[in-house]
């Protein structure tokens, strides 16, 4: 969520593609949003895949792990 709050801002204050924007203040405070933008992806796409993984027992799978028997 934080992630397309902060692609919102971006776009509506997102600078001219020339040369002369690149050296002022506006555009690295643009591209820092940016970043930050691109880690809360990173997190949240992160965070869906680990829980398929646990759900569908991949890792298992995948890495040759196998369960201990549980006795009862």
């Amino acid at each position: 969520m934080v992630a397309w709050i902060l692609f919102i801002i971006i776009q509506s204050i997102h600078l001219y593609e020339n040369l002369s924007s690149v050296t002022t203040n506006a555009w690295t405070i643009i591209h820092y949003l940016a970043i930050g933008m691109s880690l809360f992806d990173l997190i949240c796409i992160s965070t869906f895949y680990v829980g398929q993984v646990k759900e569908a027992d991949w890792l298992e799978n995948v890495l040759w792990f196998e369960r201990p028997e549980q006795s009862i």
